[in-house]
């Protein structure tokens, strides 16, 4: 089966917000060293890191909303997962290579700002992500997360109902329970003990 999740990479996401910094950290530096514009070889270094900086940005950010677009592919087959992500070489893991299989949640920072109303207090938005991490024998570990919609909402409702799942429309969630069931009808058919 195949499963389509919103997969964010963090490299993209983190790290674009911070290469904005670096130009006025270079700026700073540059004032701070006592150089000038008159000076040649500092101001075309410093140029040049500034450009740099900007065009790493901008290349993260096309990557960040590509990979927002695009998400990450988990196509659970009869004896393999096979896991697809933004340039990423495709990467198929045999049920045998799997040692232990986690899915649990993770609360992400999605921005932070200073509101008019807050004072000096920072208001936090964070996003609550499912993950699912594949850890292998080679002691390596492949990790695929998808975007917790709807999970607060119904784990409120779950304390008093259990017949609720607050997880049961996470696209991730249903990836995952298709790898136990065709884990435990591999174990089944060769005899094994596979966990999961």
């Amino acid at each position: 089966m195949r499963f389509k999740v919103r997969h964010t990479t963090k490299l993209f996401f983190r790290y674009k917000d911070y290469l904005l910094l670096v130009p006025f950290a270079l700026l700073n530096l540059f004032v701070a060293f006592g150089f000038s514009i008159q000076d040649t070889i500092p101001t075309y270094i410093l140029f040049g890191l500034i450009v740099f900086c900007i065009a790493a940005f901008f290349i993260l950010l096309i990557l960040y909303i590509i990979e927002l677009f695009c998400g990450a592919k988990i196509i659970i087959n009869s004896d393999s997962v096979e896991i697809r992500k933004l340039l990423r070489p495709r990467k198929k893991i045999r049920f045998a290579e799997i040692e232990e299989v986690k899915y649990t949640h993770d609360e992400e920072l999605v921005r932070s700002h200073r509101g008019r109303h807050s004072g000096p207090y920072r208001r936090r938005y964070y996003e609550l992500r499912a993950k699912l991490t594949f850890f292998l024998t080679s002691g390596k570990s492949v990790c695929v997360n998808d975007k917790g919609t709807g999970y607060l909402e119904k784990r409120d409702r779950a304390k008093v109902d259990p017949s609720v799942n607050p997880d049961e429309d996470i696209t991730l969630y249903q990836a995952y329970q298709c790898y136990c069931a065709a884990v435990d009808e591999y174990a089944r058919q060769h005899g094994l003990q596979i966990p999961r």
